[in-house]
């Protein structure tokens, strides 16, 4: 694009409001949130804290690395042309390509390795107990009371 046409692009944008704020994020983003849901049900909220600062650190660091790439090569921005396009959609990936289990897990949203899905964590915690009972080599014990 040129510097007049990106000029007008950019009056266009203040006139309408609108800004590009960039591509849509990828699907796998969203489904490695989903996934961590599934896998670890009972996390605590600083689990949840750390796997969100991490896939933050991930995603900033992704889109330093795209932008620098662009910087460099000096790209003028997303535009139609075939390669550009396909460039920008090369990112769009599932976690689920080429893995049904996967795909059924992201689905359905309950893993089905565990033979506790859909219980409650107190009917967990009594389960965990009666094992570590009949095995002789732990106990649950609830420290919140």
């Amino acid at each position: 694009m040129t510097r007049f046409g990106r000029w007008w692009r950019k009056l266009l944008e203040r006139v309408a409001g609108r800004y590009y704020e960039g591509a849509e994020p990828p699907r796998h983003i969203r489904e490695e949130i989903r996934l961590f849901r599934v896998m670890h049900g009972g996390a605590s909220a600083d689990q949840w804290e750390e796997f969100a600062a991490m896939m933050a650190e991930n995603c900033y660091r992704s889109g330093f690395v795209r932008g620098y790439e662009w910087a460099e090569r000096d790209w003028p921005g997303p535009a139609m042309d075939p390669e550009v396009l396909a460039e920008a959609t090369a990112h769009d990936w599932s976690l689920a390509e080429g893995d049904p289990d996967l795909a059924r897990l992201l689905e359905s949203g309950v893993n089905p390795e565990d033979p506790l899905a859909g219980a409650t964590e107190d009917e967990r915690a009594r389960a965990f107990d009666a094992i570590g009972i009949i095995g002789q080599t732990h106990r649950v014990v609830d420290l919140e009371d």
